[in-house]
């Protein structure tokens, strides 16, 4: 049987097949594995920068708050009456970060502007127009 070559039947694999198969696998395996060092990589990169980011804007809004004289609500108005005459007052309220907590009431303090004159103040608006100035009272009844 020298000499003689064995043929294989149809069915079966050559070395060359089954040891490209296992080369295929493999790479296969060694491929989900890349993906995911490459994916835990990218993960990390970014939960880095996000935690960077997040410090260094904690950090700059406490040099601008270090920077300000105080912090301020917005403007508001206070009315009150005098001499048959509404008026008002801009206020807000303010607290200074440097030296204290706005946390507690007692950090915060009101500043005050310009105080302005409105309308005449009607004092009976359901039965007419009941008005008040200095030394005198007038009412008018109907519709104002």
């Amino acid at each position: 049987m020298e000499g003689v070559e064995v043929s294989k039947g149809q069915g079966s694999r050559s070395d060359k097949q089954l040891n490209s198969e296992n080369r295929d696998a493999s790479m296969k395996e060694g491929g989900i594995v890349k993906r995911i060092i490459l994916l835990a990589a990218v993960v990390a990169i970014v939960a880095a920068t996000l935690a960077a980011s997040s410090v260094w804007s904690i950090g700059s809004a406490q040099e601008r708050a270090a920077g300000q004289t105080h912090i301020c609500a917005p403007w508001s108005k206070a009315w009150d009456l005098s001499e048959g005459h509404w008026y008002f007052v801009w206020y807000r309220w303010c607290y200074d970060p440097a030296l204290y907590d706005p946390y507690y009431e007692s950090s915060w303090y009101i500043e005050e502007s310009n105080w302005e004159w409105s309308e005449q103040a009607n004092f009976c608006p359901e039965s007419g127009t009941c008005t008040m100035s200095p030394g005198s009272t007038r009412m008018t009844t109907g519709t104002p």
